[in-house]
């Protein structure tokens, strides 16, 4: 009797370990598979399918709603084979009573992107079904007919370095002011900018990425003519790309200012400026003068020369070459200065080449010289030349003239070493100065000649032929370019010419002395060199 009574006691304390009441088993039946997942893009939200099915019952074929559903996603149709590797989705769908259509949505996907589902049902003792069949879509994409809001607080105001002009606004965003931005289309001009006439605007180039909406921005655009007035309007487009209306319009004027950088005290004459960088800048000028620029201050170097010295160029801040009077031919090395034959007695007047192995020299009195990375070596003997231009691929552009009472005439050489020609009727007066962006982009400045007050002494080649351009009231000496877009002439009386990559102005410069050449860089602004020792900087 006492054996049954604690035998009785035990039945409570196994049907509890066992999960079920006395006198039942563990439930081990697995829910049945759903069959016929269908998987289909959600047409009003983007990112998102919709899941449809049949639910299924509790045990087997037989029983009350399941307890949940595992549901997972794969770039391919999901099996056995890779179910673990597919990812998880994130769910709290309930189960329906058995028979029931489900439709549910997922989301968080990549707009556009296929996507594969297969599902397990579980039960409430954790016993899960096979894999479901598995569907796929792909994931809804909307298109986006909202454009961005227009920015409404333009500002502009005047830069602080040669050329330029501060913008600064509040980040509209994409869509309803919210978000960032896809990109801006900005426009100038100098007349006032409005819906109407904001594609006739010039457009400045630029890959500005957008602030999130609401956050200030402020940013800088160069190459403008320093002391003009320009007006500016910017538009926002998001990635479709819709665009916003146009901006308020708001205007300034370049900054900029001609100050003087150096003075010598023997009121040296420079004929010649160049740097390898903003703070390695070389100029050059009578009785064998040498001049440096580190960024902050200029230095006089140790001459090996009293010759004049009328031009310099370089291939880098070690490989610099310096050229004057009676065939005075310098190299710099990065350490010292020293002597190199020439071949010449002539004047060598200007230096220019694509690399440390390929530079041209030419002077007025016949110098036509070529340098191979050893040596100098004559290759020809054309009179009147003044200035050479050598582009990126070797070839070389070289102008002169002569202008008397009694022979008015202008020369243009190009070519090369070996292959060295003359272009004829060049609508120009005689030419000291040459610079180009390209071989279809090269500027030819010269003297404004009283003996032929009809001819310009600005012209342009495209690659093709010589083009007039305009008369300056100045004869001009120089002329140099940071770009096809921003270009610089400079000449007698201090007169500054500068091309916005429209139109060229002349400016008020402020500067009295004659100008006989011009350098620049983005760090440093602009040099021009000439007479009285000075040496003046535009930034």
């Amino acid at each position: 009797m006492r054996g049954r009574i604690i035998l009785l006691s035990f039945m409570p304390l196994l049907a509890l370990v066992s999960g079920c009441p006395a006198g039942e088993t563990a439930d081990s039946t697995a829910p049945a598979a759903v069959s016929d997942l269908v998987v289909v893009t959600h047409s009003m939200s983007s990112g998102s399918v919709i899941l449809i099915w049949t639910a299924v019952a509790d045990d087997g074929l037989e029983g009350d709603a399941a307890f949940s559903y595992e549901v997972r996603r794969h770039s391919l149709p999901i099996d056995n084979q890779n179910w673990d590797s597919a990812q998880l989705c994130l769910q709290v769908w309930i189960p329906a009573n058995p028979g029931t259509r489900e439709v549910h949505e997922t989301g968080g996907l990549t707009p556009g992107t296929t996507y594969y589902f297969a599902l397990k049902v579980m039960d409430e003792a954790g016993n899960a079904s096979g894999i479901s069949n598995s569907s796929g879509a792909q994931a809804c994409i909307l298109q986006d007919t909202f454009p961005p809001n227009g920015i409404t607080d333009l500002a502009a105001q005047t830069g602080s370095s040669a050329g330029t002009v501060q913008l600064s606004w509040t980040a509209s965003g994409d869509d309803s002011g919210q978000g960032t931005a896809a990109g801006y289309e900005v426009k100038y001009s100098e007349s006032p900018i409005t819906d109407a006439n904001f594609s006739f605007a010039v457009e400045f180039p630029q890959s500005w990425t957008p602030l999130p909406a609401g956050q200030h921005e402020m940013r800088v655009l160069g190459g403008l003519t320093y002391g003009k007035n320009y007006h500016f309007a910017i538009r926002v487009r998001d990635e479709v790309p819709n665009v916003s209306f146009t901006s308020n319009c708001a205007s300034a004027a370049a900054g900029g200012a001609w100050t003087v950088s150096y003075t010598h005290p023997q009121a040296a004459l420079f004929h010649g400026i160049w740097g390898s960088s903003g703070s390695d800048v070389f100029a050059v000028g009578t009785g064998g003068l040498i001049m440096h620029f580190d960024g902050t201050t200029w230095t006089q170097m140790a001459s090996p020369v009293a010759q004049d010295l009328y031009c310099v160029w370089g291939s880098g801040p070690s490989d610099v070459h310096a050229g004057g009077a009676a065939g005075t031919m310098l190299h710099y090395d990065g350490m010292a200065w020293t002597t190199v034959p020439s071949g010449t007695a002539g004047v060598i007047s200007s230096i220019s080449g694509s690399g440390a192995s390929n530079a041209y020299a030419v002077g007025w009195d016949g110098v036509n010289l070529h340098w191979d990375g050893q040596s100098w070596s004559s290759f020809g003997s054309v009179y009147y030349l003044e200035s050479a231009w050598c582009a990126p691929d070797g070839s070389v552009v070289a102008v002169g003239g002569i202008c008397s009472v009694t022979i008015h005439i202008n020369k243009v050489m190009r070519g090369t070493a070996s292959a060295w020609f003359e272009d004829i009727n060049v609508p120009s007066c005689d030419l000291s100065g040459v610079w180009g962006s390209s071989l279809t982009d090269v500027y030819a400045v010269g003297s404004a000649c009283r003996l032929s007050p009809s001819k310009p002494n600005m012209v342009r080649f495209d690659g093709v032929q010589w083009t007039p351009i305009r008369r300056s009231s100045a004869t001009l000496h120089d002329v140099w370019g940071f770009s096809a877009k921003s270009v610089y002439a400079v000449g007698a009386a201090g007169t500054v010419c500068h091309f916005d990559g429209t139109s060229w102005t002349q400016t008020a410069s402020g500067i009295a002395h004659d100008l006989y050449c011009v350098w620049g860089s983005a760090s440093s602004g602009v040099f021009a060199g000439g007479t009285g020792g000075i040496i003046s900087q535009l930034k």
